[in-house]
Protein backbone atom coordinates (compact mmCIF):
# COMPACT_ATOMS: atom_id res chain seq x y z
CA UNK A 1 0.00 0.00 0.00
CA UNK A 2 0.82 3.30 -0.27
CA UNK A 3 2.70 5.62 2.57
CA UNK A 4 0.99 8.75 3.22
CA UNK A 5 3.12 11.27 5.22
CA UNK A 6 1.76 13.03 7.73
CA UNK A 7 0.04 16.31 7.90
CA UNK A 8 2.70 19.32 7.19
CA UNK A 9 3.54 21.25 10.47
CA UNK A 10 5.46 23.43 12.32
CA UNK A 11 7.31 25.23 9.86
CA UNK A 12 9.08 28.70 10.75
CA UNK A 13 11.17 30.02 8.14
CA UNK A 14 11.52 32.15 5.32
CA UNK A 15 9.70 29.66 1.82
CA UNK A 16 11.75 32.10 -1.09
CA UNK A 17 14.95 30.81 -0.18
CA UNK A 18 13.27 27.58 1.10
CA UNK A 19 15.30 27.87 4.65
CA UNK A 20 13.96 26.70 7.53
CA UNK A 21 14.25 27.40 11.32
CA UNK A 22 12.94 27.48 15.43
CA UNK A 23 13.60 30.66 17.21
CA UNK A 24 15.55 32.47 14.86
CA UNK A 25 18.55 29.71 14.29
CA UNK A 26 18.62 28.78 10.45
CA UNK A 27 19.20 25.17 9.30
CA UNK A 28 20.11 23.88 5.58
CA UNK A 29 17.39 24.31 3.07
CA UNK A 30 15.22 21.46 2.46
CA UNK A 31 15.90 21.11 -0.88
CA UNK A 32 19.16 20.82 -0.73
CA UNK A 33 19.80 18.46 -3.52
CA UNK A 34 19.52 18.72 -7.41
CA UNK A 35 17.39 16.06 -7.38
CA UNK A 36 15.16 17.48 -4.75
CA UNK A 37 14.65 20.43 -6.48
CA UNK A 38 13.94 18.82 -10.06
CA UNK A 39 11.17 16.60 -7.78
CA UNK A 40 9.71 19.99 -6.24
CA UNK A 41 9.29 21.09 -10.21
CA UNK A 42 8.17 18.19 -11.59
CA UNK A 43 5.49 17.95 -8.32
CA UNK A 44 4.61 22.00 -9.11
CA UNK A 45 3.93 20.78 -12.69
CA UNK A 46 1.79 17.54 -11.88
CA UNK A 47 -0.36 19.56 -9.92
CA UNK A 48 -1.05 22.27 -12.67
CA UNK A 49 -1.35 19.64 -15.18
CA UNK A 50 -4.09 18.11 -12.31
CA UNK A 51 -5.81 20.92 -11.79
CA UNK A 52 -5.46 22.33 -15.78
CA UNK A 53 -3.86 25.54 -14.09
CA UNK A 54 -1.04 27.94 -14.59
CA UNK A 55 2.23 26.62 -12.80
CA UNK A 56 2.94 29.85 -11.78
CA UNK A 57 -0.41 29.91 -9.88
CA UNK A 58 0.51 26.19 -8.05
CA UNK A 59 4.11 27.90 -7.17
CA UNK A 60 2.25 30.92 -5.45
CA UNK A 61 -0.23 28.67 -4.03
CA UNK A 62 2.59 26.01 -2.88
CA UNK A 63 5.57 28.97 -1.47
CA UNK A 64 3.84 31.85 -1.23
CA UNK A 65 0.19 31.23 0.06
CA UNK A 66 0.89 28.24 2.15
CA UNK A 67 4.21 26.80 3.50
CA UNK A 68 3.66 23.16 1.22
CA UNK A 69 6.74 23.25 -0.45
CA UNK A 70 8.44 23.09 2.36
CA UNK A 71 6.29 21.83 4.88
CA UNK A 72 5.47 18.62 2.31
CA UNK A 73 6.87 18.47 -0.69
CA UNK A 74 10.44 18.82 0.37
CA UNK A 75 9.77 16.86 4.23
CA UNK A 76 8.37 14.25 3.24
CA UNK A 77 10.31 14.18 -0.38
CA UNK A 78 11.97 10.94 0.91
CA UNK A 79 8.22 9.09 0.72
CA UNK A 80 6.87 11.61 -2.09
CA UNK A 81 9.40 10.69 -4.76
CA UNK A 82 9.07 7.05 -4.69
CA UNK A 83 5.03 7.14 -5.75
CA UNK A 84 3.36 7.59 -8.58
CA UNK A 85 2.80 11.14 -10.14
CA UNK A 86 -1.36 11.38 -10.02
CA UNK A 87 -0.83 10.32 -6.35
CA UNK A 88 1.41 12.69 -5.44
CA UNK A 89 -0.70 15.24 -7.25
CA UNK A 90 -4.09 14.37 -5.56
CA UNK A 91 -1.93 14.58 -2.11
CA UNK A 92 -0.66 18.29 -2.62
CA UNK A 93 -4.32 18.90 -4.06
CA UNK A 94 -5.45 17.75 -0.72
CA UNK A 95 -3.18 19.32 1.78
CA UNK A 96 -4.06 22.78 0.01
CA UNK A 97 -7.49 22.31 0.32
CA UNK A 98 -6.83 21.59 4.24
CA UNK A 99 -4.92 25.05 4.26
CA UNK A 100 -8.13 26.76 3.06
CA UNK A 101 -6.41 27.22 -0.22
CA UNK A 102 -7.23 26.90 -3.98
CA UNK A 103 -5.60 27.55 -6.64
Amino acid sequence: GSVVPPAASGYHGDAETMQVGTGGHMCEPRLATDEQLAFAVACIEAVASFLDRDPRDVYAALADRTNLLDDYIARYYDVLHTQDKFYVAEEIVRELAAEGVSV
